[in-house]
């Protein structure tokens, strides 16, 4: 049979050609397809180009309206045609256009039929519609989706169907933009359909399967329409492929017949079409006119501008107020139209009014929230600030009355949901829908969350301040005990350390037990101060290791340079043993090394681990740094717990030996000095001095002035020697020394000289005392008492003025004589 072969299954009065179909199946041997073969119908308003697009897909031979002998109706009831070319083989059906002015306005029986009579038999369903039609009502036949689907679920057991949606005529909106509405317009169709018991669960998806496409003008660009339907065609032909519930082909007749009639006699798809219509258009426009007066109402205006602004009190009422007067005014204007839809239209008016105000309501609670929060912040406030000053709970005073900042917390936080629960609900509108249970659940979320905020800030606050005691308590005992390095430093190190975290962590507890902290979070700032002690100590030991040379120098001068049994500064005499007070000394500066090598606060140093370290630093010691093996590592000691290598502390006593053999020389040096010092000449020199030199030991000892002259030489030598300090200032050697002499003798000799003239001037003064006090004892004869001397007064004053000015003029000399030499 050619593909061009029809048949018209319904004709135009409704009656139903049931043995033209069984031909038809015979004709096509279709009537030994089993269940393999399907349905694809097509309907849509009249003239749309369903005939066209049937023909362009199937190759079918439908009639088409002839566009230059104007626009009329073509296809009267249902066709059915054969599509041979897809697979499995294929029935199309082309039903009668809808809204076609030849069967009038109120006769819509015939194409709710039809369409029902296609949705119960069709596989798939294409809904030709005008793409500038989408989003309308009437245009998009949402009226008699609706109906078609309440009589399908009424009459008929729904099975799955394809419903596609095909777009003519496309413009420049997006298919994807155009998809979501149809969707929407469908769903809801669907949820608006009073459902049988048994299938009120169903949702739309297990029942339909919604596509929708879109193809471009036929007449305009007829090359890219004929090549969109060859993808269109393909598509179909997938869907087809799917397995679809169908009755056998050779039943095929008498099932579509009885479906056509069980339509047929249903008197549900005989509605009043006109009312209906003419009710929804005017209610539409009422409902439009009042909201629209709605949202131009001053009072509508001046709530919402009180609104953004701060709390308005009893909020929810006057939007009921204003609401229902709207709501009174569309009831007087729509009591003459159908009762159903006038009341849907009123509830839409209803949700479209408060939707309007919702924007307010959200706003009203956004200041509630505010006005809550700020108490809540006034009363955290006022407690973290008492806690931050250390004040006993017991002490404060604050806006709730609390005693500690855990019962305010709890109290603050209960008054703020319950104020807040309370203003919202006055804000909440009857009848509107509104719900603020989200936001008082989020705003009761935000209040435990700055509470625990204000919580952290203050453990945070108390740690730090014991941070800073602890710091203040530790950070002089520990310095000065690793600038002194003993063996028993890491010890008292850890009683420090130990009295300290006691103490600290004491007073953290104290000032935190108001905050209710979970045992979790003590713990953790526990361990926060013990670990900062810890680190502080830490700190300073890997600092005291970096200057660890330095460190021994210091402790080898100590010990070298002062005698430990008087601490004054050592002589060296030709009795005293240098080597061993070396040795001792570079054991006391490598005890410093062994301590500072390894950190040892927590005591975590194996004793057979310490010894290893101390015999290599006495080797490094012994060989200067070298001559012995190296080590990578300290054998047994944790790598984070090593502040000192083995390579850097042999390098460290390398340079050690190098920095103390200096002072070992000197020393040696002034040792030989001493020791030729202290030898007396032989006694035959002073034999043969005091023989050479008679004659002039007899002119001084018979001249009196050269005798008191080399008697106030070598008084004056004396002292400027001993104001010299000679020998210490030659125990760095000879060079220096005479450096150090020429630089200070001067200064030295100024006062010698000074003293010299103080101690003249005080036995003068003395003398003119005593001579004083025996004049004025005297009594002349006429019974008075004379001072002796009294004309010698203002001698003895000018004597006094001169040797001051002298005394003044020589201590000056002195000071800058002493600054010349420095």
């Amino acid at each position: 049979m050619g593909a061009s072969q029809k048949l018209q299954l319904v004709a135009g009065n409704g009656d139903f050609d049931e043995d033209g179909l069984a031909r038809f199946m015979q004709t096509t041997q279709l009537a030994d397809c089993g269940r393999q073969y399907a349905i694809i119908s097509i309907m849509g308003p009249q003239s749309s180009g369903k005939s066209t697009l049937m023909n362009q897909l199937f190759g079918t031979d439908f009639s088409v309206m002839d566009a230059m002998l104007g626009r009329s109706q073509t296809t009267q009831g249902v066709w059915l045609s054969y599509a041979g070319s897809l697979t499995p083989p294929t029935l199309v059906c082309d039903l009668e256009g809808t809204d076609g002015r030849e069967r009038g306005e109120d006769d819509t029986a015939f194409e709710k039929q039809s369409a029902l009579f296609a949705l119960a038999t069709s596989d798939v369903l294409l809904i030709n519609m005008w793409c500038h039609d989408v989003g309308r009502e009437y245009a998009a036949n949402k009226p008699l989706l609706r109906t078609i689907f309440q009589v399908n679920l009424k009459l008929f057991s729904p099975r799955k169907t394809v419903l596609m949606f095909v777009l003519r005529d496309r413009t420049k909106t997006p298919i994807e933009l155009l998809e979501p509405t149809l969707r929407q317009d469908v769903e809801r169709i669907w949820e608006s359909v009073p459902k049988p018991a048994q299938l009120a669960d169903r949702t739309l998806d297990s029942v339909f399967q919604l596509e929708v496409t879109s193809l471009p003008n036929y007449e305009e660009h007829e090359d890219q329409f004929v090549r969109e339907c060859s993808q269109l065609r393909e598509g179909l032909q997938r869907l087809v492929q799917e397995d679809f519930e169908r009755i056998p082909s050779g039943d095929l007749p008498l099932s579509t017949k009885t479906i056509w009639e069980a339509i047929k006699t249903n008197e549900d798809l005989d509605l009043p079409a006109h009312k209906v219509m003419v009710a929804t258009v005017r209610c539409g426009q009422i409902m439009e006119n009042q909201c629209a007066r709605f949202l131009a109402a001053d009072g509508v205006q001046q709530l919402q501008d009180d609104g953004r602004r701060a709390i308005v009190p009893t909020f929810g009422q006057r939007c009921s107020e204003l609401v229902q007067v709207f709501l009174d005014e569309y009831d007087n204007a729509s009591s003459y139209y159908d009762s159903e839809i006038r009341s849907a239209h009123r509830k839409k008016l209803g949700v479209e009014m408060y939707s309007h105000l919702r924007e307010t309501f959200s706003l009203q609670l956004e200041h509630i929230g505010t006005e809550c929060m700020g108490a809540v912040e006034e009363v955290l406030a006022a407690v973290s600030k008492r806690v931050e000053e250390g004040l006993p709970a017991d002490n404060a005073s604050d806006a709730m009355g609390g005693p500690s900042f855990h019962a305010c917390a709890e109290q603050v936080s209960g008054a703020a949901r319950s104020t807040y629960q309370g203003l919202a609900a006055d804000c909440v509108a009857q009848d509107s829908g509104w719900c603020f249970d989200s936001t008082a659940t989020e705003f009761a979320t935000q209040v435990q969350g700055r509470i625990e905020t204000a919580r952290a800030a203050l453990s945070d606050m108390v740690l730090g301040d014991c941070k800073a005691a602890l710091s203040r308590s530790m950070l002089e005992p520990v310095v000065a005990l690793l600038e002194d390095v003993r063996a028993h430093t890491w010890a008292e190190l850890r009683a420090i350390v130990s009295e300290a975290q006691e103490r600290a962590c004491g007073e953290l507890e104290e000032r935190l037990g108001e905050l209710h902290l979970s045992g979790e979070e003590m713990d953790r700032l526990r361990s926060a101060v013990q670990g900062y002690a810890s680190a502080l100590v830490r700190e300073k030991a890997v600092g005291a290791a970096e200057q660890v040379g330095s460190l021994m120098k210091q402790r080898f001068d100590a010990e070298f340079l002062r005698d430990s049994a008087t601490g004054l500064q050592r002589r060296w005499t030709p009795t005293s043993d240098i080597p061993a007070i070396a040795q001792h000394a570079k054991e006391a500066a490598g005890q410093v090394l062994e301590e500072l090598s390894v950190f040892a606060l927590e005591d975590s140093v194996d004793p057979e681990v310490r010894e290893s370290i101390r015999a290599a630093v006495h080797g490094y010691l012994h060989h200067g740094g070298g001559g012995v093996s190296l080590a990578s590592k300290w054998a047994g000691v944790d790598e984070g717990l090593v502040m000192i290598s083995p390579t850097k502390a042999r390098a460290v006593c390398k340079k050690f030996a190098m920095d103390i053999d200096l002072s070992i020389s000197q020393a040696r040096s002034l040792q030989t000095a001493s020791s030729q010092q202290s030898k007396m000449p032989p006694l035959w020199t002073i034999g043969a001095m005091l023989w050479l030199g008679k004659d002039e030991l007899r002119a001084v000892i018979y001249n009196p002035f050269w005798l008191v002259f080399l008697v106030v030489i070598f008084v004056l030598g004396k002292a400027v020697y001993d104001q010299l300090d000679v020998p210490a200032k030659f125990k760095h050697g000879f060079v220096p020394g005479m450096v150090a002499v020429s630089a200070a003798v001067v200064p030295a000799l100024l006062v010698v000289v000074n003293r010299v003239l103080e101690a003249l001037a005080a036995a003068s003064e003395e003398q003119r005392k005593v001579e004083g006090g025996g004049a004025s004892g005297a009594p002349n004869a006429a019974g008075e008492t004379t001072a002796s001397g009294s004309g010698t007064p203002g001698r003895a004053t000018r004597d006094e003025a001169a040797f001051t000015a002298r005394k003044v003029s020589l201590t000056e000399g002195t000071v800058r004589q002493r600054h010349v030499a420095q």
